[in-house]
């Protein structure tokens, strides 16, 4: 789990690598590994800008507080 925003991207460059290789030899994509990290929401051919993307702390959706996940904006 990434504790700061550049750990987040890196972590979510380096899954999105992993997706790209993974679809490119015809194997499952890598749905969640050991730090947490999955690409369910993969989608070849899509080429994200990574220079500009942006990490902040997730927020749940109905509002309720913790300190979860940093969520990954491209």
């Amino acid at each position: 789990m990434a504790t700061d925003p550049r750990t987040a991207l890196r972590l979510a460059q380096r899954t999105y690598r992993a997706a790209q290789e993974a679809q490119q030899a015809g194997r499952t994509l890598p749905d969640s590994r050991p730090d947490g990290w999955g690409a369910r929401g993969y989608r070849p051919g899509r080429l994200l800008d990574w220079p500009p993307a942006t990490a902040t702390r997730w927020k749940d959706l109905h509002g309720w507080p913790h300190g979860g996940p940093i969520g990954i904006a491209c």
